[in-house]
C-alpha cells in the first residue's frame, strides 16, 4: 500500500553487530547512524537482515541505509543475496539507498560490481579521501571539500564499479570510496564513526594490525574529527524524511 511520503519510515537494514565490548560502550551500527542523522531510535525502522528478518515493501519506506557489517560480501550468505534482490527492485522504482562500507559492497556486487580483499591491506584509520570531478558536482557529495578526511576499516573493497555507475570519491589505498547507481549511493569510509569509535577498533584490532605490520600507535595518532564525512548522513536523512 503506498502511504504519503510524510508517513513513511527511514529503514536501517544492519547487517551485522560490531564488537561486544564496543556496544556496550558506545550501542551498535543502528545507534551510531541515528545519532549522525540527528534522529531518534524510535524514528527509525531497523531490520537485522543478518539474522533474516524480513525486507519491508520498499512502497512504505522514505529510504533505506545499509550499515557496516564484520561478514563479508564474498561469502553470499542467503541473507546477502536476498537483499540484493529487494535492493535491485527497490532502486529500479527509484527509492533513495545509501549503504556505508559492507552495505556500499553489497550495493556495487547487486548490480553487477565485483567486491575482492583489497590487495593493498586493510585500510583502517582516518584518511583523506579525494572527490572526482563527478563527485564536486553530485548532489550529495558536491558541497564537500575536494578533500576531506574520513574514518575507514575494512579489508574487501569494490574492485569493478557496476555498468553506468558514478564514481565520486577515491583514495590512496581505494580508488572506489563512493559510487552513485541510480537512486543508490555507497560510502566505502565510515561517516557513523566519531573518533572514539575509530580509537576503539585500532585498540581491538591492535593484534592483527601488528601481525600485519601496521604500528597501531601510528593509525591512532592520525585520528582526527571528520564533520564534512559525518555530515552526509545528516544530509542524506533530511533529504527524505
Amino acid at each position: 500500500m503506498h502511504t504519503e511520503n510524510s508517513q513513511k519510515q527511514i529503514a536501517i537494514l544492519k547487517a551485522g553487530e560490531t564488537f561486544a565490548a564496543l556496544r556496550e560502550e558506545t550501542g551498535d551500527f543502528d545507534n551510531w547512524f541515528c545519532q549522525a542523522m540527528g534522529l531518534d531510535h524510535h524514528q527509525v525502522q531497523v531490520i537485522e537482515i543478518y539474522r533474516g528478518e524480513p525486507l519491508p515493501p520498499w512502497q512504505t519506506l522514505s529510504t533505506a541505509l545499509i550499515t557496516g557489517s564484520h561478514s563479508m560480501v564474498t561469502d553470499r550468505d542467503a541473507w546477502m543475496l536476498t537483499t540484493q534482490d529487494w535492493l535491485r527492485k527497490a532502486v529500479s522504482q527509484s527509492l533513495p539507498v545509501l549503504g556505508i562500507c559492507f552495505g556500499h559492497q553489497l550495493l556495487a556486487e547487486a548490480f553487477g560490481g565485483e567486491v575482492s580483499w583489497n590487495l593493498s591491506g586493510r585500510e583502517i584509520g582516518t584518511h583523506q579521501v579525494s572527490l572526482t570531478a563527478e563527485g564536486q558536482k553530485d548532489k550529495l557529495l558536491g558541497r564537500l571539500p575536494v578533500f576531506f578526511h574520513a574514518h575507514l576499516a575494512h579489508q574487501q573493497s569494490v574492485t569493478k564499479l557496476p555498468e553506468g555507475a558514478r564514481l565520486l570519491a577515491t583514495s590512496d589505498q581505494d580508488c572506489h570510496q563512493a559510487f552513485a547507481y541510480g537512486s543508490a549511493y555507497g560510502l566505502q569510509f565510515h561517516p557513523e564513526f566519531n573518533e572514539l569509535v575509530m580509537l576503539r577498533y585500532i585498540e581491538l584490532l591492535e593484534s592483527e594490525l601488528r601481525q600485519e605490520g601496521a604500528d597501531p600507535g601510528t593509525i591512532k595518532a592520525q585520528i582526527c574529527p571528520t564533520p564534512e564525512a559525518r555530515s552526509l548522513l545528516s544530509k542524506f536523512a533530511t533529504w527524505f524524511r
